[in-house]
C-alpha cells in the first residue's frame, strides 16, 4: 500500500532538534538548548491521539442558505498509522494512487480520481447521511485517517448545485498548529 508522511511540520522540526544536537562544538550554546527543548515539548503537544474519536462536519448551501435533506456519503480511503503515516485501506487499496507530496490541487484531483472509482465499482460507503434543514451534515466517531466525502445534488429554482468531490484528514491540523478532532468543512 502507499504512504505518505503526515505533515511536513514534523519532519522539519525533527530536523531542526538533530542540526542542534549535531553541533560541532563539543558543548552547545545555552540558547541552542533552550531551543531544543522548546522544539521537543511543542512536538510532543503536538502528537496525534491514535485513540481519540473525530467529528467531521460539512456545510452544503449558498449565499448562507443550507440545502436540506441533501444525502452526502463518507469513505474511509486511508489509516494513519503510529508512524504518521497514510495507509491507503479498504477497497481503495487496490487502487494504482499516491498520497504523497499532495497539495490543494493534488487533494482535488485525488478526490475526483476517487469518487470515480467509487462510481465504476459501487463502493459502499462507510456512512451516509441527510443535511439537516441548516444544510449541515455531522459524521462522529471517525478514527483518525483520510476521508472522501461525496454529496446528491440539490435543485432550487431551476438551479441544480452539486458538491465537488472532496477529501478530509482526520484530524485536522489548525493554524496554529495544533490538531483539531472536530474539523467544519
Amino acid at each position: 500500500p502507499s504512504t505518505t508522511a503526515l505533515s511536513g511540520s514534523a519532519k522539519e522540526t525533527e530536523d531542526r532538534i538533530r542540526n542542534i544536537f549535531q553541533y560541532q562544538k563539543k558543548r552547545p550554546p545555552v540558547p541552542a538548548l533552550l531551543l531544543a527543548c522548546a522544539l521537543a515539548v511543542t512536538a510532543a503537544a503536538q502528537t496525534i491521539d491514535l485513540d481519540r474519536e473525530n467529528t467531521l462536519t460539512v456545510s452544503f448551501g449558498e449565499s448562507g442558505e443550507g440545502f436540506p435533506e441533501v444525502e452526502f456519503f463518507l469513505y474511509r480511503v486511508a489509516s494513519l498509522t503510529e508512524e504518521g503515516e497514510y495507509a491507503l485501506t479498504g477497497d481503495f487499496a487496490q487502487y494504482p494512487v499516491s498520497l504523497e507530496d499532495l497539495d490543494s490541487s493534488g487533494l482535488r484531483s485525488l478526490a475526483q480520481t476517487l469518487d470515480a472509482y467509487v462510481a465504476r465499482d459501487t463502493l459502499t460507503p462507510l456512512l451516509s447521511q441527510k443535511t439537516g434543514e441548516d444544510g449541515m451534515v455531522s459524521f462522529d466517531g471517525l478514527s483518525p485517517g483520510l476521508y472522501l466525502v461525496l454529496g446528491e445534488s440539490y435543485t432550487q429554482d431551476n438551479t441544480v448545485y452539486t458538491p465537488s468531490p472532496m477529501l478530509f484528514y482526520l484530524p485536522g491540523q489548525g493554524e496554529d498548529g495544533s490538531w483539531e478532532y472536530e474539523v467544519t468543512a
